[in-house]
């Protein structure tokens, strides 16, 4: 009777172990063939002609025209060409890493959904070539984020992405984090807006309606400029002349909101009406130009900071992310930065981004976004140095 009992016993834990077995297959993450190869193999790049982004609210279109990539969405303003094709290798030689089994509700978790009707979907990025011809399409999920080292003053940072190629039916996940794809058309716009170097210029008229005309002349020896028609007893402000000589060396565009003007219309003034008689706007007219010499990272902070006191506090992606936003920036700036940091600002601001009842979340994280992908050389010298490199 005994053995009889062993036998018993030893068979149902046959059956336990099977059970176990089967059951941890069903959910998480399985080891097949696909493993380690690419997720979109032979992806042929030079034959994307457009790339269209949806979310569950809003498209992002980028079209190839015969000046290059440009934003039909901004009036086919020029898009970032850098950013386009390193965004495309990226796809290109994206692997992957782990295949997972999931149920609905983890799907949903995971913003395995495509975008329409549900607030957990995901992001479908459509490669087509010539004549809208689909070459392919990927659906890109939640972020995976590795967790923070203990001690570290804030969360974890983003390592991979969960993604598919099937609709949301087959989910893997990548090594490498899709952000490139969450951004706003305005992100895709090309920084080299207007990039005049300092010694490259070697006169300055300065001119308007109702003032005289100012004519400064680079000296001889290059060693700076001169003003025609001054006077002895006067004196040039110093100041006001470096300002003038670097003003064109950052000035990068925000935002395209109305119509572009021409060439041909360089020269026109930049009053409204003169502006609209042209066939466009001026908008708010709000222009900041940062001399040559000025570091990013400090002016990032001081917005930064800003934004953080003017918060009111109802919105939580807005009250805590400001906050987050203004941590990181400033210890980036006083030289105690952690690498990855660029990633992290980026993230926190594309949280805040869409999620807040007024705009002031979005005017925080619009900001940040720009400067880190401007200026990303630069915060990331001050993390390797320890320091701010322009003092």
């Amino acid at each position: 009777m005994k053995g009889k009992n062993l036998v018993i016993l030893i068979v149902l834990a046959i059956v336990l172990v099977g059970l176990a077995v089967h059951t941890s297959r069903k959910a998480g993450s399985t080891t097949p063939d696909v493993v380690g190869k690419k997720l979109l193999p032979d992806l042929p790049v030079n034959e994307i002609e457009k790339i269209v982004t949806k979310t569950g609210q809003s498209t992002v279109e980028l079209a190839r025209a015969e000046s290059g990539w440009t934003l039909p969405s901004r009036y086919g303003y020029s898009a970032d060409f850098t950013k386009l094709r390193g965004a495309l290798l990226k796809l290109a030689d994206l692997k992957i890493g782990q295949v997972l089994r999931v149920t609905e509700a983890q799907r949903r978790d995971l913003r395995m959904v495509p975008p329409g009707g549900t607030n957990a979907a995901g992001t479908v990025v459509d490669l087509l070539g010539a004549g809208g011809k689909s070459i392919a399409s990927l659906l890109i999920g939640a972020e995976h984020s590795r967790k923070a080292p203990e001690g570290m003053g804030y969360g974890g940072y983003p390592d991979g992405q969960y993604v598919s190629i099937d609709g949301g039916k087959s989910v893997y996940l990548v090594a490498q984090p899709l952000e490139e794809f969450a951004v706003a058309a305005r992100e895709w716009m090309d920084p080299e807006f207007v990039n005049v170097p300092a010694m490259d210029i070697e006169t300055i008229e300065i001119g308007g309606a109702g003032r005289p005309e100012l004519k400064l002349s680079r000296k001889a020896d290059g060693s700076g400029f001169a003003m025609d028609g001054l006077k002895a007893t006067e004196e040039l402000d110093a100041a006001k002349v470096s300002s003038s000589e670097s003003a064109l060396s950052y000035l990068r565009p925000d935002d395209v909101a109305d119509p572009v003007l021409t060439e041909a219309q360089l020269d026109t003034p930049m009053d409204f009406d003169s502006v609209k008689a042209a066939g466009s706007m001026l908008g708010t007219a709000a222009v900041t130009v940062f001399t040559e010499g000025t570091c990013p990272v400090a002016v990032l902070a001081r917005m930064a900071q800003f934004y953080a006191h003017e918060s009111c506090g109802q919105c939580t992606p807005c009250r805590d992310g400001t906050g987050w936003l203004e941590r990181i920036v400033e210890s980036i700036e006083h030289g105690t930065g952690r690498a990855g940091d660029c990633d992290l600002l980026l993230n926190a601001a594309q949280q805040i981004m869409g999620n807040t009842i007024c705009a002031l979340g979005d005017a925080a994280a619009m900001p940040v976004i720009s400067f880190v992908k401007t200026y990303r050389a630069d915060f990331e010298r001050h993390i390797a140095l320890g320091r701010c490199p322009y003092e």
